[in-house]
């Protein structure tokens, strides 16, 4: 062995002794879902591989040139304003409780996977686009699919698909199956038009047939029905009106995602813990599920930030990059972990604009 050499490396490794650890701990913290990382690792520890991934001098201090986010986040961690961030500003920051929260989320048991019943009345709320005389059932000659697929929504056998087999799907799906809003290519009449038009009894209520009557409108009926009585009134006629216009109008201005819902968190959270309790959630029950990512019966500020970013956000890092560096890793992603590898083409354990 070649001594000069040998005490080069040995030189090397005395003048950055953080160097070589930041490197690893940088590595692991991007590793794929298939995952270096521990299940039972302490969340201290993960935001210090995080911070490492940061500081690739191992000095315990990021600068602006270090940090790979932009300016308004790195002041948002540099609570003192000295120009730095050292890990304790970091540690104590929203961002690290988010992809704490995220984390803790990742190394839980998966989600169950969608049950045949949920997509039997997906498929069936969908299938009534074929109804072309807008009678409220779906024959065999108006049927645009396969008579495979046609036989496995009659789930009654009565040689259509209507009303009757909306009934049985929607009894047989999971009860954490939510109502969606209809996708409709125009604005929708005001609610006085479509009861003219639509309220053949004149009581000034429309029940899933004669709404149905209305187009794709229609789809929307489970979602409007707010006390489940089989009937919309007026408010939840406009409810459901308003709510269709706004994203019509949204993708009419090219920007086809929604404003989500701004949860009041401090004013619902009563008793002060930091989760929103079934409870405690005061209007739009129907959200309260789809916030609620990890089915614990409680919402964080995490979840509804998550939830905000998925309705509003515009792109891919928009929607996952949860700390705002440019880099989406397999807790921020979430999701399954072969469509991460997917996305991660260069294989270097996180999604970046590099990777295309």
């Amino acid at each position: 062995m070649n001594p000069t050499r040998t005490s080069a490396r040995g030189a090397n490794r005395g003048a950055h002794p953080r160097r070589r650890p930041a490197t690893w701990l940088c590595a692991a913290v991007l590793a794929s879902a298939g995952g270096a990382r521990a299940q039972d690792e302490s969340d201290e520890a993960f935001l210090r591989r995080t911070f490492a991934r940061w500081d690739p001098n191992g000095d315990g201090r990021v600068t602006t040139e270090e940090y790979p986010g932009d300016a308004d986040r790195f002041r948002s961690l540099d609570r003192d304003g000295d120009g730095v961030i050292d890990f304790d500003e970091f540690s104590k920051s929203g961002v690290a409780r988010t992809l704490i929260s995220a984390k803790r989320r990742d190394d839980a048991a998966p989600r169950r996977r969608e049950d045949v019943d949920q997509l039997a009345l997906r498929r069936i709320e969908a299938a009534r686009r074929f109804d072309s005389n807008r009678d409220g059932r779906v024959t065999e000659r108006e049927w645009n699919g396969t008579p495979q697929a046609f036989a496995e929504l009659d789930l009654d056998r009565d040689g259509r698909i209507d009303q009757r087999d909306l009934q049985l799907a929607r009894r047989r799906a999971p009860v954490d199956e939510l109502p969606r809003l209809p996708d409709v290519k125009r604005r929708p009449d005001d609610v006085d038009q479509l009861l003219k038009r639509l309220d053949r009894n004149r009581d000034e209520l429309l029940d899933e047939r004669e709404l149905a009557r209305a187009g794709e409108l229609g789809e929307g009926f489970a979602w409007a029905d707010r006390d489940g009585d089989g009937q919309l009134d007026r408010d939840e006629l406009n409810r459901l009106v308003s709510a269709v216009r706004q994203i019509v109008d949204a993708r009419n201005r090219g920007d086809e995602r929604p404003t989500a819902f701004r949860v009041p968190f401090s004013t619902w959270d009563d008793n002060g813990d930091g989760r929103l309790e079934a409870a405690e959630w005061k209007e739009r029950k129907y959200l309260f599920p789809r916030i609620d990512q990890d089915r614990d019966a409680a919402v964080t500020k995490e979840e509804v930030e998550r939830y905000r970013r998925a309705v509003e956000g515009k792109t891919f890092f928009e929607r996952f990059d949860l700390d705002d560096d440019g880099r989406v890793t397999p807790t921020e992603f979430g999701g399954p972990p072969g469509a991460f590898r997917r996305l991660d083409t260069n294989r270097d354990g996180a999604i970046t604009r590099g990777d295309g």
